[in-house]
């Protein structure tokens, strides 16, 4: 007894019980008795049905003594007993007798791609010989009986089919000819076997996608080899601009990216990398996104150009709109984002790899996330550790702190980002290196009505700033909108006000800031002031 006898979902008929089982005297007795050999169960099955489907020659032919019997009878899904006989790869004698009493004359064509795909040569030949097409395509994925015997593996009837003039280099509805399918099942022999016969290495699916490139993607470096040997172009590119080794370092198989580099023509990386669509990969983010530091080493000691390391991916990131639209970001943002909880303490390690092989800090384009901002933008709300020594590196490594992405916005993307994900302690690493004052973080939210980081920023980031005008402005809110929040942030504000040597460090801030062009310059002129380093520290805000 085969599968098919557990799609029983009644007990079979003594007729169908005999035929599937090879029962002949009770087979014979029941049909003697007069038993209808054409009735069949709820799957439709008649018991020529049950005894092809089971393999069992002896009840076929004292069925097909009757002639009564329709050999042509279909089930509720479609099979005759012959192609059920094909489909369960019974034996070449039960299906020759099957197609010699009518089967042949209703045979339908995927037949072929079944006894194919099982492996069953004598019945492929013998359904060749009946006239099946060798390059009839199935209807639902267009594939031909050589794509379903290198599915199989079938070694024997891939050679046979190919001896008889199949298609090597037919495609299915993706364009994927039997080459593909070889890769896709890792199969080196069908592989070698269909390029001996003529397949086309670099033949590409409908999304430009090449056999090399599945076989990087998969890892199958012998796969790798065996195509680079019979002409397998690997500096070729699909519709989204990845590439062999791309995928190959997305995967993190070290040994194909060190077999693939020399190969690598860095001109098609640069045309890659220069495309607007080609947002979707980016060599160094890819290389990040597979967690194997092996291949970032391997791309770093590559010494590649500038324009692959800034690479970007496209993104759209919505955590800080309407005040800054990022659409892209680059590797070293993609780390900081993206990966710092799986990477845990090494971020900081490739940080500085990064940052020692050329890759900046800083960033050209307006709609690039720069990695400052990248690192305060962690999904969770509770800060990564290592956080703040991320930014120490790169405020010292020359990260602009005061960097705006839209001009017109009131405070810098950094400042803008720490305050809402309520990250105190990256705020007061930051203000520091900052021309901004505590004073106009608390402005720009009470103008924005946003108690929660008022209250946020009085208790994590006020650093003993001059706050004097601002109770007037949250006097003003009171009076036109009834909240209890800001009749208990009133008290707190007034609290707050300043010493006199803070309204002095206020004051010397502005006086320098107007005299500075740009945030260094204005971090320059208090290092020059003839003053004792501590006012020089509070001056900054670092005590």
């Amino acid at each position: 007894m085969n599968e098919w006898n557990n799609l029983f979902a009644y007990t079979p008929s003594p007729l169908i019980n005999a035929a599937s089982t090879g029962n002949l005297s009770l087979l014979q007795e029941l049909l003697d008795t007069g038993k209808d050999p054409n009735l069949s169960d709820h799957r439709g099955w008649t018991p020529l049905h049950a005894a092809a489907a089971n393999n069992q020659l002896e009840s076929v032919k004292v069925l097909l003594q009757k002639t009564c019997i329709n050999a042509q009878n279909r089930t509720h899904n479609g099979e005759t007993a012959a192609e059920l006989a094909v489909i369960s790869n019974a034996s070449l004698p039960v299906v020759q007798l099957l197609l010699e009493h009518g089967g042949r004359t209703v045979m339908r064509p995927y037949m072929l791609h079944v006894a194919c795909f099982n492996g069953s040569l004598d019945i492929v030949k013998l359904l060749v010989s009946n006239g099946c097409d060798i390059n009839v395509h199935e209807e639902l994925n267009e594939q031909t009986p050589l794509h379903r015997a290198v599915e199989g593996k079938q070694q024997d009837v891939l050679q046979y089919l190919l001896s008889i003039g199949a298609k090597v280099n037919q495609g299915d509805s993706s364009s994927c000819t039997p080459l593909f399918e070889a890769v896709q099942q890792d199969s080196l022999q069908c592989a070698e076997i269909l390029m001996k016969a003529g397949a086309k290495p670099n033949r590409r699916t409908y999304d430009g996608v090449t056999p090399l490139m599945m076989a990087c993607q998969k890892g199958n470096i012998e796969m790798v080899k065996l195509l680079l040997l019979h002409g397998a172009k690997p500096n070729l590119y699909a519709k989204d601009y990845s590439m062999a080794i791309t995928l190959a370092v997305h995967g993190g198989w070290t040994n194909i990216v060190q077999l693939l580099m020399p190969l690598l023509c860095q001109s098609t990386l640069l045309n890659a990398a220069a495309s607007p669509s080609a947002g979707t990969v980016s060599l160094f983010c890819m290389a990040i996104d597979s967690e194997s530091e092996d291949c970032l080493s391997i791309l770093l000691e590559a010494n590649l150009p500038h324009e692959i390391k800034i690479w970007p991916l496209q993104r759209k990131l919505r955590d800080m709109q309407p005040n800054a639209k990022y659409t892209k970001c680059g590797p070293m943002s993609f780390l900081l984002m993206d990966k710092m909880s799986e990477y845990g303490d090494r971020t900081i390690v490739i940080l500085k790899k990064l940052i020692d092989c050329g890759f900046p800090v800083n960033i050209d384009k307006r709609n690039e996330l720069p990695p400052l901002v990248a690192a305060l933008l962690y999904p969770l709300l509770q800060p990564p550790v290592g956080q703040l020594e991320i930014l120490d590196c790169l405020i010292t490594t020359g990260a602009e702190v005061d960097y705006r992405s839209i001009s017109t916005n009131k405070l810098p993307d950094a400042l803008l980002a720490a305050c809402l994900k309520c990250n105190g302690p990256a705020l007061k690493t930051l203000l520091p290196n900052s021309a901004v004052c505590p004073h106009q973080l608390l402005e720009h939210f009470i103008a924005g009505k946003s108690t929660m980081f008022c209250y946020f920023l009085m208790a994590e980031a006020s650093l003993g700033d001059d706050f004097t005008g601002l109770d007037a402005k949250v006097n003003t809110l009171v009076q036109n909108k009834s909240n209890c929040m800001w009749f208990n942030f009133l008290p707190r504000l007034r609290e707050s006000f300043p010493t006199l040597q803070a309204i002095t460090r206020r004051k010397v801030r502005l006086c320098l800031k107007n005299n500075a062009r740009d945030t260094q310059e204005f971090l320059q002129s208090i290092e020059s002031l003839n003053i004792p380093n501590l006012i020089k520290n509070f001056i900054r805000f670092k005590v």
